[in-house]
């Protein structure tokens, strides 16, 4: 999505935060649940990825022989948060401060990438899944 479908100049991060399916090695499971982090800047971008995600999961689906009954769902998991950016006023007024706190020449405008967009999360999962709880979701690594 973000490579094929997206304008390169508009930032865009989709991140496969975990992936749960099955308890044995030897047995295929029924379902599979898929924890996404989508991250983007304008509403569009963000609809572009949402919608992309969950036509890819259908498409995938259909191509593996995927009866109707077990067909995957694209969740917004809630709270969930639009896309997000500053503005350039404010932009300028936090260089302006920065600059008047730590010095001007200490204080560099520097271009945003996707890695530090804020994140949406959303959760795919099959329609017999149970829902996942946003606690769950808010869990970090040490360190991360």
């Amino acid at each position: 999505l973000v490579s094929r479908e997206n304008d390169p100049q508009q930032p865009a991060v989709v991140t496969v935060g975990s992936f749960h399916s099955g308890t044995k090695s030897n047995i295929i499971p029924d379902e599979a649940k898929l924890a996404l982090t989508v991250r983007s800047y304008t509403p569009e971008t963000r609809k572009l990825l949402i919608d992309g995600i969950g036509r890819i999961a259908k498409g995938e689906a259909i191509a593996a022989g995927m009866p109707d009954d077990k067909m995957p769902v694209v969740a917004i998991q809630e709270p969930s948060a639009p896309a997000t950016f500053n503005t350039p006023k404010l932009s300028q007024h936090l260089l302006q401060m920065f600059g008047a706190h730590f010095g001007a020449n200490r204080v560099v405008e520097a271009k945003p990438d996707g890695v530090t967009l804020t994140a949406v999360a959303l959760a795919c999962v099959p329609v017999r899944a149970q829902k996942t709880t946003p606690a769950a979701s808010r869990r970090r690594r040490p360190g991360a």
